[in-house]
């Protein structure tokens, strides 16, 4: 894979990240439950964690715009992550969490999963790594 391509996904990755971050912090101060204000703040700052790391992976090369590269990808995550910015019922957050769990979270985990298959470690241990570590935290237990 190539530096453009590689910074391009990277910068893909980086928005879902970060909007999954802005989505679970706004879910957690409407929460009344306490177990999964927990949960939701632990996602959401690992979340966060990803975004930054994900936006160091893009190249500062004259070809790249790094504020640009961060941009929503054409997938079935960014129609997901839509769909839990315009819920039918904004207030069940437990509902939102469920969805989450369901169909961001798996759509995210894929295509990550399809990535580390391609990156080789030798070649680009970096990108190896940090998806060794994002895959390892969207398995981890669901919120709701």
């Amino acid at each position: 894979m190539d530096i453009v391509t590689a910074s391009r996904l990277a910068g893909q990755y980086c928005w879902v990240e970060l909007q999954l971050f802005e989505l679970l912090g706004s879910w957690m101060h409407r929460s009344t439950d306490p177990e999964l204000v927990v949960a939701l703040g632990d996602r959401c700052t690992r979340h966060g964690e990803h975004a930054e790391a994900w936006r160091r992976r893009i190249a500062t090369i004259p070809a790249i715009d790094v504020e640009r590269a961060v941009n929503a990808p054409d997938s079935a995550v960014a129609s997901a992550i839509a769909r839990l910015r315009q819920p039918e019922s904004a207030d069940d957050v437990v509902s939102l969490a469920a969805t989450y769990d369901s169909e961001v979270r798996p759509a995210v985990l894929a295509a990550y999963r399809g990535h580390r298959a391609e990156v080789d470690p030798l070649l680009d241990g970096p990108t190896a790594r940090l998806l060794d570590v994002v895959i390892a935290c969207s398995e981890q237990q669901l919120l709701a």
